[in-house]
């Protein structure tokens, strides 16, 4: 009965007066064994409720209304409540879906212009192939190393119908994909048909770069199969597009000697001693630079040889005091 709004007593003291009408408050009293000033409260409730009235006879005796009547009633106005409630709860949904809406359109719509998520292969594919037919002045590109003779297939229609609109073509690869017959044929056929081509020995990141516009990049470096990001913010571009010259003027043309150090150390030592300074492991330092294990490990030694020092933080103390650093 405390849904109906019927605490123990009043339900209490109604109870006893359908046991037994007519009954005055002193007599609820003792027969319910409740306190005076709770049998009062609770006739007062009751008769709010229209559960009991007075008598017409005797105005001290009560009488209890039939259930039907007086319970009905009590739920026919709390329905009326529920109702009016609903009402209010559905013109607050409609107004905080108004201001949903509002925010909305004036940050996430902002943001998802200068941030787009691309998942899986299909889909960054087919997205760098639209990016590719709109650009108009340049494609900027950090390939990395050895490419999937299938992905240099799809690639090789895009770059040809771009530079066939006089768009510049300029990719950057590790020095390694001159050890990698399919990737090294496909950059010579960029060169040849217009494009640029350069060499590091590590890259920064996978990156492609389209009028300066829009950069896409793997969400994990170390799995492009993860999918990408499209940025197209300005602080961003500007950024990697100041990334991409950088690295761009310290390339070397792809097919040229590269003008080697002094006491003939090459930049791919010079970039396996760097990354090794660095801290990282042997197989952190060959993927980076897009070599195998093995081949990383053999330069190490050699280097060692040549340094004539027994670990490599010797090592890296000779080459420093060398200036091969």
């Amino acid at each position: 009965m405390e849904r109906l709004g019927l605490d123990a007593d009043a339900e209490t003291v109604y109870r006893a007066l359908l046991r037994s009408p007519r009954r005055t408050e002193r007599q609820l009293a003792t027969e319910t064994r409740l306190e005076p000033q709770s049998v009062r409260r609770s006739v007062v409730r009751l008769t709010e409720l229209r559960l009991v009235r007075t008598s017409w006879q005797d105005p001290e005796r009560l009488l209890p209304i039939s259930p039907e009547i007086g319970l009905q009633a009590l739920v026919a106005e709390q329905e009326d409540d529920v109702l009016s409630r609903q009402r209010e709860l559905a013109r607050s949904r409609a107004a905080a879906q108004a201001l949903m809406a509002e925010y909305s359109a004036l940050y996430s719509d902002s943001r998802s212009v200068e941030m787009e998520r691309l998942t899986g292969v299909d889909e960054v594919r087919s997205r760098i192939e639209e990016l590719a037919a709109s650009a108009q002045v340049e494609i900027a590109a950090f390939c990395m190393g050895a490419q999937r003779e299938e992905a240099l297939e799809a690639s090789r229609p895009v770059d040809e119908r771009a530079i066939r609109r006089g768009v510049a073509l300029r990719g950057m690869y590790l020095d390694s994909v001159n050890n990698h017959p399919a990737t090294r044929k496909y950059a010579q056929w960029v060169t040849e048909a217009g494009g640029e081509i350069r060499t590091l020995p590590t890259l920064p990141l996978r990156m492609v770069i389209f009028d300066r516009m829009y950069a896409v990049l793997p969400v994990d470096p170390a799995e492009t199969a993860a999918g990408a990001v499209v940025l197209s913010g300005r602080g961003a571009l500007a950024a990697l597009t100041a990334l991409f010259e950088q690295t761009w003027a310290l390339g070397c043309p792809f097919g040229g000697a590269r003008t080697t150090a002094k006491e003939n150390v090459s930049d791919s030592e010079r970039a396996l001693l760097r990354l090794l300074a660095e801290g990282v492991t042997d197989e952190v330092a060959a993927r980076t630079m897009g070599v195998s294990l093995r081949t990383a490990r053999r330069m190490m030694s050699d280097l060692m040889a040549r340094l004539d020092a027994r670990s490599r933080f010797q090592a890296g103390v000779r080459a420093r005091a060398r200036n091969w650093l």
